[in-house]
């Protein structure tokens, strides 16, 4: 799997299904985990999202969107994301 591929609306039906499914019931702070390129968390108006790709990441500090770049640890405290 190429891990560096850029995941926007349109790339899939499948894909498209699950992200509009997800924003609703996307509710407070919100962490993507493998965020990829941000497209999620464009939608939600309180998300993070986390990837290891820097391509990705990259990619998605370009389209302004709040994406961080992790190799192993999640740079959060505990509890950060429990509403």
């Amino acid at each position: 799997m190429d891990y560096n591929v850029i995941i926007e609306q349109g790339r899939s039906k499948e894909n498209d299904a699950i992200i509009e499914f997800l924003i609703p019931e996307c509710k407070g702070y919100t962490l993507d985990i493998g965020a990829n390129a941000g497209y999620l968390i464009s939608k939600l108006p309180n998300a993070i999202g986390v990837d290891n790709s820097p391509i990705v990441v990259d990619k998605a500090k370009e389209l302004g969107r709040n994406v961080i770049l992790i190799k192993d640890k999640l740079p959060f405290e505990d509890k950060t994301f429990i509403q």
